[in-house]
């Protein structure tokens, strides 16, 4: 090529996000590479898009241009080369050159853009359990979340919860409570087409008898065993169901009572009948006068 010509050809590197082109002008030699952040999208309609920006190599250029037009709603910075906006109509999988230009030359971008319908946004968010009470240091069930409508792709939790985990995929709650934490806590999920948010109120609790041991002198002493801490639930189950003779367990209130006229040993467990609450996992009763054990 002579000294002064000019060439424009434009040579594909192979990325379909852009193409590299030569030019020679005044014997001045260049090469450029115009790249987009993201060379093939799908957009929603109705749905701003990320503002896709380009890069260039080869000197600056002055001017860009797009062919064909954009999807409505859509727009092409001619000054910079970012596209921007929010599409307003549906329209399928099309390709669309840009071409970056200085006075040495040119560069080429092809971009396959495709709008759809916006998806449903979520609707009537609401958890399985939106009151738990859990107790502090002990594993909970999974809480799960249910929409009425539409489909979440990730969900949030504010402010923080306290020991337990919180998954952004699902929005399920596990783990175990470390401490009371902030409540409510506001939980939302989230798609492209917009968001639905609900709140729950979670209390953590430390829940015991008065000790972990019944301590009676010797058979006839009366017994009156109550919970200190008794969280929502509205029946109790002991295990075993046999306790020492003339011993009560009140299944609504969780109160073990009586007058015990035997000695013998025995491990009792207390626990809510569905097991989401507290337990409390042995007292023993020692031969000898006492029922005792460890949590």
């Amino acid at each position: 090529m002579k000294e002064g010509a000019e060439d424009d050809s434009c040579l594909s590197n192979g990325n379909a996000a852009g193409s590299y082109c030569s030019g020679r002008l005044s014997g001045v030699e260049t090469r450029q590479q115009l790249i987009y952040g993201v060379s093939k999208a799908s957009y929603f309609r109705n749905v701003p898009i990320t503002p896709d920006v380009p890069t260039s190599q080869g000197g600056a250029v002055s001017a860009y241009l797009v062919s064909p037009a954009l999807p409505a709603g859509l727009n092409l910075d001619l000054g910079t080369g970012v596209i921007a906006g929010t599409p307003t109509q549906v329209s399928g999988a099309t390709p669309y050159q840009v071409t970056a230009l200085n006075t040495a030359g040119s560069a080429v971008a092809v971009l396959t853009l495709d709008v759809t319908d916006s998806p449903q946004a979520p609707f009537n968010l609401s958890y399985r359990d939106p009151t738990p009470v859990y107790v502090k240091g002990r594993s909970i069930p999974p809480n799960s979340p249910h929409l009425s409508a539409g489909t979440a792709t990730h969900y949030a939790v504010q402010p923080a919860l306290e020991g337990l985990v919180f998954d952004a995929a699902t929005g399920v709650i596990s783990g175990t409570p470390s401490g009371p934490g902030a409540s409510p806590y506001t939980v939302t999920a989230i798609n492209a087409g917009g968001s639905a948010t609900t709140q729950i109120s979670l209390t953590v609790t430390d829940v015991r008898y008065p000790s972990t041991t019944i301590q009676f002198g010797y058979p006839g002493t009366s017994v009156d065993f109550e919970p200190l801490a008794r969280p929502h639930a509205t029946s109790f189950s002991i295990s075993p169901s046999a306790l020492p003779a003339r011993l009560q367990f009140n299944t609504a209130s969780g109160i073990i009572s009586g007058t015990p006229t035997v000695s013998s040993a025995a491990w009792i467990g207390v626990r809510p009948l569905d097991n989401r609450y507290f337990s409390l996992d042995s007292a023993r009763r020692k031969t000898g006068g006492a029922v005792g054990g460890s949590d």
